[in-house]
């Protein structure tokens, strides 16, 4: 065999190693079978590149099931607690906290006998948590007695003193209504909330839309509010005993839930006086601080509201119970189409929550209070 049978190729890569090639001339179609063995071993290892990236996500994907699974062991309250860890100390301590309550609890678990009773309330198998409303086995709560020497209630009187309170420090003042917080050291580490500004609504319409047709319009301007149960109805005198619960402001904070007594007055203008609320109002006997059912409501109102707790709603694994120590609305009427509302807001939360969830909260709480206005604002 002779060189002259073939073409001498010179085979030069990205490298310094120059190959020479013999090619037996007319040797096209072993050349291209040669390329097609070519592209399917290449074709082979990028499957297997892709193979093995796949199995790479599978694996991450089963460890973050298996995580969550792990997470399930341990109560709410303590993963909002180990949150707020991290957020503080690092991730690898958090772990190593997270690790050690997750742990405690599998112990203790194992030893439990195996007929222990299952604790109504827990999660649902749906998406969705289940509410805790359960028949009551004990006898129901008497009717709130009215408070003595017509005073107002504890609730109301709570929502008056913090609104006189000087202690108040502006966050942000937008289209006339006002944020506002204060330092307390009764709500559990969190700031008090204050909201307040003008709508173009009468008090009549404020108090049988908002209060007397709740939940139904708090629904089309609050994005957090999910179930609304009305536990006990007491009447115009001992108010409404409520089971509220709210969806999470960000992923991966425990959904909250209350129990809270709702009662609303309206003020005489002696309590006008001396809660330094302005303007001119009607005369008002103390024993007519609830005749809600007049055609046109004059005088200012006060919405109050705190925690209590009720044998229908037993507490939810899903949910962390929070606890209001005051809440509610100051509606004061400026003419006979427009009020001044102020609402002030004592949550505790129940549990540690790290600096971005109190933000992401506080910003979707005055978002709310925009949108009520807005939707007051729209009714005529």
């Amino acid at each position: 065999m002779s060189d002259d049978e073939y073409d001498w190729e010179s085979c030069a890569g990205d490298t310094d190693i120059v190959s020479v090639v013999p090619r037996r001339r007319n040797s096209g179609p072993l050349l291209g079978a040669v390329q097609k063995c070519t592209q399917l071993v290449e074709g082979t290892n990028d499957t297997l590149a892709r193979m093995e990236e796949d199995h790479q996500k599978m694996r991450i994907l089963v460890a973050v099931m298996a995580v969550f699974n792990f997470l399930q062991l341990i109560p709410q309250t303590i993963k909002d607690t180990i949150v707020g860890f991290i957020t503080t100390n690092g991730l690898r301590l958090g772990i190593l906290m997270l690790l050690s309550h997750g742990i405690a609890i599998v112990l203790r678990r194992l030893q439990r006998k195996s007929h222990e009773p299952i604790v109504e309330g827990g999660s649902s198998s749906s998406t969705r948590p289940s509410v805790s409303i359960v028949e009551p086995t004990a006898a129901l709560p008497p009717p709130p007695a009215p408070a003595s020497n017509g005073e107002l209630p504890d609730q109301v009187k709570k929502v008056l003193d913090l609104e006189m309170s000087p202690k108040w420090v502006l966050v942000k003042k937008e289209n006339d209504i006002t944020w506002e917080v204060q330092d307390v050291d009764w709500n559990g580490g969190h700031k008090i909330t204050r909201f307040s500004g003008p709508v173009n609504c009468s008090l009549t319409q404020f108090t049988r839309t908002l209060i007397e047709s709740a939940p139904k319009p708090q629904r089309q301007f609050d994005k957090m509010l999910d179930a609304y149960n009305v536990l006990e109805d007491y009447g115009s005198e001992g108010g409404r005993i409520v089971y509220v619960n709210f969806h999470s402001p960000v992923w991966g904070i425990t959904r909250r839930e209350v129990v809270s007594h709702i009662i609303r007055r309206l003020l005489t203008p002696e309590d006008c006086k001396k809660y330094n609320i302005e303007g001119q109002f009607p005369d008002l006997d103390a024993s007519d601080r609830t005749n809600f059912e007049k055609q046109t409501l004059e005088n200012p109102l006060v919405v109050g509201n705190i925690s209590t707790t009720h044998p229908k709603s037993v507490e939810s694994s899903s949910f962390t119970r929070a606890k209001i120590n005051a809440q509610g609305y100051i509606v004061v009427p400026t003419s006979a189409t427009t009020c001044h509302v102020t609402e002030i807001i004592a949550l505790d939360v129940s549990g540690s929550l790290p600096a971005f969830a109190v933000e992401a909260g506080a910003k979707k709480v005055f978002a709310r209070f925009n949108g009520m206005i807005n939707y007051l604002n729209n009714l005529n």
